[in-house]
């Protein structure tokens, strides 16, 4: 891809204009896309067991409803 088709989404970033931290962006022929990590609200059970985890396997890989979330920016200490 040549880096005329990316460049003008570098340059937004790069500038004062441009609040953004801690994304993911895909840039591609004329387009951008914000990427995203979004944790869905899982399964929970303190004794945890390989079973429970089949049982549940539907909660656990569900992103849509109440108690989905995506996580915070990464902080450096």
């Amino acid at each position: 891809m040549p880096v005329e088709a990316v460049a003008p989404a570098i340059v937004w970033l790069a500038s004062d204009g441009c609040s953004e931290t801690n994304r993911i962006y895909n840039v591609e022929a004329g387009t951008i896309q914000r990427i995203a990590i979004v944790m869905g609200p899982g399964f929970y059970d303190p004794h945890l067991t390989p079973e429970n985890i089949a049982k549940n396997y539907a909660k656990v890989e569900s992103i849509e409803g109440e108690g989905c979330s995506e996580p915070g920016p990464f902080e450096l200490g």
